[in-house]
């Protein structure tokens, strides 16, 4: 009887390790689509291609010159 329980505790430590090796993949693949997607009026956004627009550039000219209130404008 002895002898089965370290076996035993052997295989609950894979199954835990297994398990939280899957809930780190599973909370790093969630976080990269968290940064990279937003969800703006029933639409997937890409933040990436987001900054690219001229808006962004812009809002951040108007950031950069202390003009906050067209930089909002901008941004939003």
């Amino acid at each position: 009887m002895g002898a089965a329980w370290p076996a035993k505790r052997d295989r609950m430590t894979s199954y835990v390790f297994l398990a939280v090796l899957v809930a780190l993949l599973v909370g790093l693949g969630v976080g990269k689509a968290w940064e990279r997607y937003k969800l703006r009026d029933g639409r997937w956004i890409d933040r990436r291609r987001l900054r690219e627009t001229p808006h962004y550039m812009l809002g951040l000219n108007f950031l950069v010159d202390g003009q906050v209130d067209h930089a909002l404008d901008e941004l939003t």
